[in-house]
């Protein structure tokens, strides 16, 4: 009976390890990641659209989903050497926005999720990583906490991630100028497939 209970055992966690391995190499749907389609003309100047909303602070500026991601496509396929080339071997670099969920009582409120999405191709075969961060304002502070993410079709805790972060770091020096921008807002919300800056000093979302 022990002999065949560890046998049991053994098989499973064996066929455990088979799964984990085959949905980790199984490219994830990026359906709901708005912006993916082709740049048509000129990509939104989303810098100049942020400093004009710091330079005036008469209204919230909206940015949606797409502008974004249309942005970054332009952003990094201009930019091919120093930190950015290693970039070069993704075939997509997303963000999508989620609004936050509800708070939990005694935790901290979150301004919204962010998912950055990593898409290349190995051996011809196509590859998805992704990361998600929560943000949240304390005092004159934004905080920026990854909570989780997902290799091809396998979540993963936070603490598995660490193979994305010189990706993160790539792509966070090819836009410091954008990010430096984006943390003068008085306040950053997440919501369902947009991002809203508020730089009003006197208002609070």
């Amino acid at each position: 009976m022990i002999r065949f209970l560890r046998n049991l055992l053994l098989t499973l966690w064996l066929a455990f390890l088979v799964a984990v391995a085959v949905e980790s190499h199984r490219p994830a749907s990026l359906a709901g990641v708005q912006g993916l389609d082709p740049v048509k003309g000129t990509a939104p100047d989303l810098l100049d659209r942020m400093e004009q909303s710091m330079w005036h602070r008469n209204a919230e500026l909206n940015i949606s989903e797409t502008d974004v991601n249309h942005y970054i496509a332009a952003t990094i396929s201009g930019s091919q050497k120093g930190a950015t080339s290693k970039l070069a071997n993704f075939d997509r670099v997303a963000l999508h926005f989620q609004a936050a969920p509800p708070a939990q009582p005694n935790q901290p409120t979150s301004l919204g999720r962010c998912t950055a999405w990593f898409r290349w191709t190995s051996f011809g075969v196509p590859c998805t990583a992704s990361i998600e961060f929560t943000i949240r304002r304390e005092k004159t502070l934004y905080v920026v906490e990854p909570v989780g993410g997902s290799y091809g079709r396998l979540p993963v805790f936070r603490g598995a991630l660490a193979a994305l972060i010189q990706a993160c770091r790539s792509l966070t020096s090819v836009f410091e100028e954008e990010i430096k921008t984006l943390f003068q807002m008085n306040q950053i919300t997440f919501v369902n497939n947009k991002v809203v800056l508020e730089p009003r000093f006197d208002l609070q979302r």
